[in-house]
C-alpha cells in the first residue's frame, strides 16, 4: 500500500512537472509572438538587431524548455534511451544558444548604436562553434540516457561535458555583467530596467548551477534539471517586462503582493489537501465546499492581517506606500495644504504643489499633453522616450525642459468634468530613485476621488482673496478717518475730557464726546479687519502676541462700543460688575465673542421684547468664568450639540454659522472653552471658562517683563512684608531692589543714590504728599526729579487716584495675587516705570510708503516731543539710518524700492542695535515668522497713539545709569 502511494505521488509529481514546462512552452511562445509583433510598430533610435537577437534568444529557451519537458512526459520511456539521447543534445545545444544569444543581447543593449568589442564578438562565434560542435562530436558531452521512469533518469556525460556546462556559466556571468554596466546610464529608467534583468538571470543563474552543475557533478542527479527551465518564464518576465515599460513596479511592492498572496492561498489550500488526502467517505466534497465557504467570508480579513504583518519587514510600518496615499483622501478633505506635506513625507520629495492650469502660457503644451494621453507624465520617462525615439520629440523636448526649469519630476493632471483645471506636480526624490508605478497609480487614483475638494477649495481661496483685498483695501480710507478725527482732536480740543468739563458747553461737550466715539469705532473696525485677515489668509490664533486683561473692563468696553440699534436693546443688557477677574488673551478676539453673543440674542428682541441679557463673572481658584445668560426663545436640544459646528445655522436667514464656530476657535487658544445648555422657551446661557492665572505660572508674560526691567534698580518704601507675591516677583525679574522703611529715609536715598523707578506703599500715601513734591522740584537731583513713582496697594486703588495728583505719581499698582501681573503688565505698556520724559529728543524714523500713514504717526510722536523722521521706502531708510543716530524705527513691510525685510538686513549692518518694528496692514503665518526673527516686535495698521507708544516705550533703549550717575554704597536694606 505505501510502495503504490508513493508511486502514485511520483507518477503525479512528474504529469505536475511536464504540465509546468508546457505552460512555459506557451507562455514563451506567445511572448515571443507579441514582441516580434512590437518590433513592427515601434520607430526606435537603436539597431533592431539588438531586439531580434533578443528574439533568437527567446526562441532557443523555449526549444530548451521543450526538450526538458520530453523527459518528464511518458515519451521518455516510450521511445527509449536512443531519441532521449537525442533530445539531451538537443537540450544541450539550444541551452549554449540561448546564453550566447543572451549575452550577445546584453553587449548590444550596453553598447546600443555602437559596434561590438573585439573579445565580445570573440566570446559569441566561440559559443555558436561550441553549440554546433555538440551535433557534430556527441560522445564528448553526452554518451547515453539511462531511463528508470517518467522523469527519473541518468545521463553518462563526456569527457568535454564539464567545459561545456563552465563556458555556459560564463556566458551567464558576462551577461550579468553587462546588466550590471547597463546600471551606468545617465537615464534612471535604465538604471531600472538593468536591475529587473539582473533579477531575472539572477534566478536564472543560480537554479542552473545548483541544478544544472553540482548535483550533476556530485551526485549524478538529473531529477531536478526541470527546475531551471521552468524558473525561464520569470527571467522572461522580468526581462520583458524591462524591455516593454517604461514605468516599472517597485520590487517592494511586487513582493508585498506576491508573498501576501501566496502565504494567504497557502492558508487556505493546505486544510483542502488534508481533506483530499485523510478523508475517504462521503463527507469528502461536503468538507471542501463548507471551507471553500468559509475561505471566501475570511479571504480579504486574513489577507488584510498578512499584508500588515509582511508590511513590517518590507517597508518598516503596518501600511504600504500605496496605503499610506490612499489614506490622502481625507486629507484633500480637511486642507490641500496638508496633503501636499504628506505627499512629500510619502514619496520623500524636496516639493509638492497644485497649480492651476492657464496661469502660465508655458503650460498649454503640457496640459494638451496630459489631455490626449490622459495619464502622468515624468520626466524620467521623457528623457528615456528622446533618447532611443527619433520622431515626434520636439513637443516633448519642449515639455521635459519646461518640467527641469520647474523642479517637477512628476506631473498628474486634475480633472474637474472632464476638464484639466489643475496640475499635481512633485518635485525627483531625495535618494534619487524613481517613481513606482504603484505610486502613481495611487496618486491619480487619489485625485480622482479628490478633484472635487481641491477645485472646491481652489474657488472658496479665490473668494477669500477677494474679501482680503477688499478688507485690505479698506484699511487706507479707515487710517484718513483716524488721522482727521486725531487732527479734529488735537486742533480743536487738545484737552483730556476731565479738564475739558468745566469749560466747554454742552454742544462742546457732545461734539467731543461724538469725535471720541468716532475714533473708538474706527479703531475697532480695525481691529476687526486684522482679525477677518488673519482668517482669511489662513493664519492660526498667534498665542505669543496674547497678553493680561481684565475680564470685566474688556465687557464694559465692548458693550460700550457695541452698536445698539435703538435704547431698548441697550436697556436689554446688564452686568454684574462687583466681581473681576485676569486672563491672558487677546482683546480684539474676546471682544468679537461678546458682539457675537450680543447679535445672537438680540437678534431675538423683537420678537421677545421683555427679553433680558445677563452678564455675570464668577472667579474661582481652577478656573474662571463669564455666563452670558439670556431670556429669550432658547435652543432645541436636536439643535443644541450642533450650535459650534462650522457652516451650522437654524433660526437665522442672515447667518453662516462661522460665528460660534470661531469663537469656540478663540477659547480654545485661550486655553479654556465656551459651552451652552438651554432650555426651549425658557433661556439660553453661554459659560466661558478661563485657566485662573494664579494657579498657573505664566512664563511668558514674565520673560516679557525681564525684557523690559531685567537688571533695573528700584526703591520699595513701606512696609511690603505682606506683599508676597510682589517680592517674588521682582526676584525673578532679577531687578535689584533696595528697602526702606520711611520717607525720610526714602528722600535720603534718592538724594545721592538713583534708581530706576520707586515703589511706595499706599500706607504712606497722605503724608507722602510734600517729600514727592520736593523730588519733582528738582531739589534731589534732575535724575531723582524724572525717577517716576508708583503707588502700590493690595485693594482696587480707584477711589485713591484723588489722593495725589497724577503730577505727582506715575501710577498705581495693585500687588494682589489676582492682578499683581495684569497691573504690572499696564504699568510697563504705559511706560509707568520709564523716567519722566523719556521720550523728549529721542529720534525715531517711520519708514512707509503710504503718506497718510506717515502724517498720523507725526501727530502722535511728536505731541509727546518725540523728533519725527521719515522715509517713503526702505533705500531711503537705509540713507537716514547712515546718516543719523535713529532711536527707533518704524519699519513697513510691503513698500515699492526695497520692501522692509531688505531694509532691515541693512540697517543691522550700519546699526545692530537699533530697535525695529513692523508696521504692516498684514499679519500671515510667514510674515509673522520672519517678523519674529529679523524685527523686534510688530504693529498691525492702522496704529494707535496708545499702541505706539507702549511699544516705544517697550523696546526703545534707555540711557545707562551708569552714564547718569554712579551707584555710592548705603546701609540700607538691600533685599537682592
Amino acid at each position: 500500500m505505501t510502495y503504490e502511494f508513493i508511486k502514485l505521488i511520483l507518477s503525479s509529481f512528474a504529469r505536475l512537472q511536464f504540465s509546468i514546462l508546457i505552460i512555459s512552452t506557451i507562455i514563451i511562445s506567445i511572448w515571443l509572438s507579441y514582441y516580434l509583433l512590437f518590433l513592427t510598430k515601434n520607430e526606435v533610435k537603436v539597431k533592431k538587431s539588438i531586439f531580434y537577437t533578443y528574439s533568437l534568444y527567446l526562441l532557443f529557451i523555449n526549444i530548451w524548455v521543450i526538450s526538458n519537458a520530453y523527459f518528464q512526459s511518458t515519451l521518455l520511456p516510450y521511445f527509449g534511451s536512443n531519441i532521449a539521447k537525442e533530445i539531451a543534445l538537443i537540450a544541450n545545444s539550444s541551452s549554449l544558444l540561448s546564453a550566447n544569444f543572451a549575452f550577445l543581447f546584453s553587449c548590444l543593449l550596453v553598447r546600443s548604436n555602437k559596434t561590438l568589442k573585439p573579445y565580445q564578438l570573440c566570446v559569441f562565434l566561440i559559443g555558436v562553434i561550441v553549440s554546433i560542435g555538440i551535433f557534430i562530436f556527441p560522445e564528448l558531452t553526452t554518451l547515453g540516457v539511462k531511463i528508470n521512469s517518467i522523469g527519473v533518469f541518468s545521463i553518462t556525460l563526456g569527457e568535454a561535458s564539464h567545459k561545456f556546462f563552465i563556458f555556459g556559466f560564463f556566458l551567464l556571468i558576462l551577461t550579468f555583467r553587462n546588466f550590471y554596466l547597463y546600471r551606468k546610464s545617465q537615464l534612471k529608467i535604465n538604471i531600472t530596467k538593468s536591475n529587473y534583468m539582473m533579477f531575472g538571470i539572477s534566478i536564472f543563474m543560480i537554479s542552473t548551477l545548483i541544478c544544472h552543475i553540482i548535483l550533476p557533478s556530485t551526485s549524478n542527479n538529473y531529477t531536478s534539471t526541470w527546475i531551471p527551465p521552468a524558473l525561464s518564464i520569470f527571467e522572461q518576465i522580468l526581462v520583458g517586462y524591462a524591455i516593454f515599460y517604461d514605468r516599472f513596479y517597485s520590487l517592494r511592492y511586487m513582493l508585498h503582493l506576491s508573498i501576501s498572496y501566496l502565504l494567504n492561498a497557502a492558508l487556505y489550500l493546505s486544510p483542502v489537501i488534508v481533506i483530499v488526502q485523510i478523508e475517504q467517505s462521503g463527507y469528502q466534497f461536503a468538507l471542501v465546499g463548507f471551507w471553500i465557504i468559509i475561505s471566501g467570508v475570511f479571504w480579504k480579513k486574513s489577507l488584510n492581517v498578512l499584508q500588515r504583518h509582511i508590511n513590517r519587514f518590507i517597508y518598516g510600518s503596518p501600511n504600504s506606500t500605496v496605503n499610506n496615499i490612499h489614506g490622502l483622501v481625507n486629507d484633500f478633505k480637511e486642507s490641500s495644504d496638508e496633503a501636499l506635506r504628506k505627499v512629500k513625507e510619502i514619496l520623500n520629495s524636496n516639493t509638492g504643489k497644485i497649480i492651476k492650469v492657464g496661469i502660465n502660457p508655458s503650460q498649454s503644451a503640457l496640459t494638451d499633453y496630459l489631455e490626449s494621453q490622459n495619464e502622468a507624465i515624468l520626466k524620467d520617462e521623457l528623457d528615456y522616450f528622446i533618447e532611443y525615439h527619433s520622431s515626434n520629440i520636439e513637443n516633448l523636448t519642449k515639455i521635459r525642459n519646461n518640467m527641469a526649469e520647474s523642479d517637477s519630476a512628476l506631473i498628474l493632471p486634475i480633472f474637474n468634468n472632464h476638464e484639466i483645471t489643475h496640475l499635481f506636480m512633485v518635485s525627483k526624490k531625495n535618494e534619487g530613485g524613481i517613481f513606482s508605478y504603484e505610486e502613481i497609480t495611487a496618486l491619480q487614483l487619489v485625485l480622482e476621488q479628490s478633484n472635487k475638494f481641491i477645485y472646491a477649495e481652489d474657488q472658496i481661496r479665490k473668494s477669500q482673496l477677494l474679501a482680503g483685498s477688499i478688507a485690505h483695501e479698506m484699511k487706507n480710507p479707515l487710517s484718513k478717518i483716524q488721522y482727521h478725527f486725531e487732527r479734529i482732536d488735537a486742533d480743536l480740543f487738545d484737552l483730556d475730557t476731565s479738564s475739558l468739563i468745566p469749560y466747554a458747553s454742552s454742544e462742546m461737550k457732545t461734539i467731543y464726546q461724538n469725535i471720541c466715539e468716532v475714533k473708538s469705532a474706527v479703531q475697532l473696525g480695525s481691529k476687526f479687519i486684522e482679525v477677518i485677515l488673519n482668517e482669511l489668509q489662513g493664519g492660526r490664533i498667534n498665542s505669543e502676541s496674547f497678553r493680561l486683561f481684565s475680564a470685566r473692563d474688556l465687557i464694559s468696553q465692548s458693550l460700550h462700543d457695541y452698536n445698539f440699534e435703538d435704547a431698548d436693546s441697550k436697556y436689554a443688557i446688564s452686568l454684574e460688575s462687583d466681581s473681576d477677574f485676569i486672563f491672558k488673551g487677546n482683546d480684539t478676539l474676546y471682544s468679537f465673542i461678546i458682539f457675537n453673543l450680543l447679535n445672537n440674542s438680540l437678534f431675538y428682541l423683537t420678537q421677545h421684547p421683555d427679553m433680558k441679557v445677563n452678564i455675570k463673572l464668577c472667579p474661582g481658584k481652577e478656573q474662571n468664568t463669564v455666563i452670558f445668560t439670556d431670556t429669550g426663545p432658547g435652543i432645541d436640544a436636536d439643535h443644541l450639540p450642533c450650535i459650534f459646528d462650522e457652516m451650522y445655522t437654524s433660526g437665522k436667514n442672515n447667518g453662516n454659522g462661522l460665528g460660534l464656530a470661531y469663537c469656540k476657535r478663540v477659547m480654545t487658544a485661550f486655553g479654556g472653552d465656551i459651552t451652552c445648555r438651554s432650555e426651549l422657551g425658557k433661556f439660553t446661557e453661554f459659560t466661558l471658562s478661563f485657566p485662573s492665572l494664579s494657579s498657573t505660572y505664566d512664563k511668558e508674560t514674565i520673560n516679557r517683563f525681564k525684557h523690559a526691567l531685567q537688571g533695573k534698580y528700584c526703591l520699595l518704601v513701606g512696609d511690603f512684608s505682606s506683599s508676597m507675591k510682589l517680592t517674588v516677583l521682582l526676584y525673578e525679574l532679577d531687578i535689584k531692589v533696595t528697602k526702606v522703611a520711611s520717607l525720610k529715609e526714602m528722600t535720603h536715598v534718592l538724594s545721592f543714590r538713583h534708581y530706576d523707578f520707586v515703589l511706595v506703599h499706599d500706607d504712606m500715601i497722605q503724608q507722602s504728599t510734600e517729600a514727592i513734591k520736593s523730588i519733582r522740584s528738582g531739589k534731589l537731583g534732575a535724575i531723582a526729579q524724572v525717577t517716576p513713582i508708583i503707588v502700590c496697594s493690595n485693594i482696587r486703588i480707584d477711589t485713591q487716584t484723588k489722593a495725589l495728583p497724577h503730577c505727582l505719581i506715575q501710577g498705581f499698582l495693585n500687588t494682589t495675587e489676582e492682578e499683581l501681573l495684569f497691573s504690572f503688565q499696564q504699568m510697563i505698556d504705559n511706560g509707568n516705570l520709564k523716567p519722566l520724559g523719556n521720550l523728549i529728543g529721542k529720534k525715531v524714523l517711520v519708514v512707509d510708503d503710504m503718506w497718510v500713514n506717515r502724517l498720523l504717526i507725526k501727530g502722535y510722536l511728536e505731541s509727546e516731543g518725540i523728533t519725527f523722521m521719515q522715509a517713503e521706502n526702505g533705500r531711503e531708510a537705509i540713507d537716514i539710518v547712515k546718516a543719523e543716530n535713529v532711536d527707533f524705527i518704524l519699519m513697513d513691510i510691503r513698500m515699492p524700492v526695497m520692501d522692509g525685510f531688505e531694509a532691515t538686513t541693512e540697517i543691522r549692518k550700519i546699526s545692530p542695535s537699533v530697535p525695529i518694528v513692523a508696521l504692516s496692514g498684514e499679519y500671515g503665518d510667514d510674515i509673522a515668522t520672519t517678523i519674529k526673527v529679523m524685527m523686534e516686535d510688530h504693529l498691525m495698521k492702522p496704529i494707535t497713539k496708545k499702541r505706539l507708544l507702549q511699544k516705544i516705550n517697550l523696546h526703545l533703549r534707555d540711557t545707562p545709569l551708569s552714564l547718569r550717575a554712579t551707584r555710592p554704597s548705603y546701609s540700607a536694606t538691600e533685599i537682592y
